[in-house]
């Protein structure tokens, strides 16, 4: 009993979802979000965009490598859910989404002027929601963060 109390009660798993931090920035043309998800593949993050809004859901295993029984688990696992509004609509033919090192990284250019509204007749229509698909990135500087009507990254 005593070894259950003290030493296994760092390895019970919980139902509960986690919150992974998450970075949202502006620019004039664009959004950028970021998002730490170590050890949680690009096969297991689903990002879904719609004009005005990101959702980014996923899961991460708690399963220890072969052979080791967990005495201590701090690292967050299970299911999250992420999610981000825009106040402008955004370009979702331009949208992108790349993985480097475990960070995600979502570059959401803002629609134009004339474009940043969709109305029919008067009455905001929302279209159907796309999912990003997220490329693997291994270049020599994965700094994304740059707004394509921008001469820079952002700061």
């Amino acid at each position: 009993m005593f070894d259950e109390l003290i030493y296994r009660r760092w390895s019970v798993e919980s139902p509960q979802e986690w919150r992974p931090a998450l970075d949202f920035a502006e620019t004039p043309g664009a959004y950028f979000v970021e998002i730490d998800l170590p050890d949680v593949a690009p096969e297991l993050v689903h990002i879904e965009l719609t004009e005005h809004g990101l959702t980014i859901t996923g899961s991460r295993s708690p399963v220890p490598p072969e052979g080791l029984v967990a005495s201590r688990r701090e690292r967050m696992h299970g299911r999250f859910q992420r999610a981000v509004e825009f106040p402008h609509a955004v370009d979702l033919e331009r949208a992108e989404a790349y993985c480097h090192h475990g960070t995600y990284r979502v570059r959401l250019p803002k629609k134009s002027g004339a474009d940043s509204s969709s109305t029919v007749g008067g009455l905001n229509e929302e279209r159907s929601p796309v999912v990003l698909r997220v490329t693997l990135l291994e270049p020599r500087n994965p700094d994304l963060r740059t707004d394509p009507q921008s001469s820079g990254p952002r700061s």
